[in-house]
């Protein structure tokens, strides 16, 4: 995952427009929002997640972190009612190890092609062959996230595959995959 981290803070943070409005999609504990506020102090967040537990310890981390006038969380369904009026609203979106845990990824590729500003930056992650309990879809290799994000108006700029070690009796290795994305 360090390479990961890598393309979040080099080709993402470092490349968002001054004072952007950031949006984090299942924000989870809020680590990744408040790792950009750190990095951009220029910048807002708000992160959203499903999980009333996990936006509880977000705001719990985001009350220590000094960001609070910057960063918000909130319990929201990413791909909810609530969340399709947002046209180009946003110009930098993270969706950090998200899509693995939907029925179909199809419609959060819309709803980010949707939200996200015309000059506007994707980070997008996901697990590849990485079955978990939580995980109800299953990429099979990098090509299959690349192309739900193309078949939606959306083009990679950059992207990075990383595997871990093989687990013992393992046919194979779990890896992860990140990407940037932009509007074509």
């Amino acid at each position: 995952m360090i390479n990961h981290l890598a393309i979040f803070r080099n080709q993402f943070l470092r490349e968002l427009p001054q004072n952007t409005t950031v949006l984090e999609l299942a924000a989870g504990h809020g680590v990744l929002s408040l790792l950009a506020a750190e990095e951009r102090p220029d910048i807002r967040v708000e992160g959203v997640d499903i999980s009333p537990p996990a936006v509880a310890i977000a705001n719990r981390l985001l009350a220590v972190s000094g960001h609070a006038g910057r960063v918000s969380f909130a319990v929201r369904d990413a791909l909810g009612p609530e969340s399709r009026g947002a046209n180009g609203e946003y110009q930098g979106i993270i969706s950090a190890m998200l899509a693995e845990h939907l029925p179909d990824p199809k419609p959060l590729f819309t709803s980010i092609s949707r939200t996200i500003s015309p000059e506007g930056l994707v980070f997008f992650s996901t697990a590849l062959e990485s079955p978990q309990r939580d995980h109800v879809f299953e990429y099979n290799d990098e090509s299959q996230p690349l192309r739900m994000a193309e078949d939606v108006g959306l083009r990679v700029t950059r992207l990075v595959s990383d595997a871990g070690t093989v687990p013992p009796g393992s046919r194979f290795v779990p890896r992860a995959a990140a990407m940037i994305l932009r509007r074509r």
